[in-house]
C-alpha cells in the first residue's frame, strides 16, 4: 500500500480509560476525530497505568474499529525495567489479552508496537514468536507492521538470524 500525499493523524490513545472514562465518553470523543480525519488510534494494553487495559476495553466497548478507526497496540510491560516482558508466552498473552479487549473477532490489529526493549530474552526467541504470533495466526489487519526498540546490540544479535 502506498504512502499517503499528506501526513497521517493517529490519536494517541493513553488518555482514553482516564480522562475518557466511560463508553460514552470516548464515544463522544471518536465522533470529532473521525470528522477532523482521524483513522487511526495507537493505544496499549498498559493504558491507562491507573486502570491497565482500560483504553483498550472501552475502544472494544463502542466499537472503534466498527466506527472507522484501525488501531495499533503495544505488548504489555510486566516489570519496571521490562525484562521478560518478551518472552514468548508473555507475548502471546498479551496479543489474545488485547484481541479480547478490542472485541476484534477476526478483525485484527493494524500495528503491534514492542514498546521497549528486552534485555534478557534471547532476541531469537522474541522475533520467532512475533513471526508466529504476527504473520502465522493472521491476528493483524497490517502484515507488513510490527514495529521493534532494541538496543543496538541486539540488532547487532538480530542481523545474524
Amino acid at each position: 500500500m502506498p504512502s499517503p500525499a499528506y501526513p497521517q493523524l493517529i490519536f494517541g490513545g493513553s488518555t482514553i480509560g482516564d480522562a475518557y472514562s466511560t463508553a460514552q465518553s470516548v464515544t463522544d470523543l471518536l465522533k470529532p476525530l473521525k470528522s477532523l480525519g482521524f483513522d487511526e488510534i495507537d493505544t496499549a494494553a498498559l493504558y491507562p497505568v491507573t486502570d491497565m487495559g482500560a483504553s483498550e476495553r472501552l475502544l472494544g466497548e463502542v466499537g472503534a474499529k466498527s466506527l472507522g478507526f484501525d488501531v495499533d497496540t503495544k505488548i504489555l510491560v510486566t516489570s519496571k525495567d521490562a525484562n521478560g516482558t518478551m518472552e514468548p508466552t508473555k507475548i502471546e498473552k498479551s496479543v489474545a489479552d488485547s484481541l479480547g479487549r478490542l472485541k476484534f473477532d477476526g478483525q485484527g490489529i493494524n500495528v503491534l508496537h514492542c514498546h521497549v526493549p528486552d534485555f534478557t530474552t534471547p532476541i531469537k526467541d522474541q522475533a520467532s514468536t512475533l513471526n508466529v504470533t504476527h504473520y502465522l495466526t493472521r491476528k493483524f489487519k497490517n502484515k507488513r507492521e510490527i514495529t521493534l526498540k532494541f538496543a543496538t546490540r541486539s540488532l547487532n544479535l538480530l542481523r545474524r538470524i
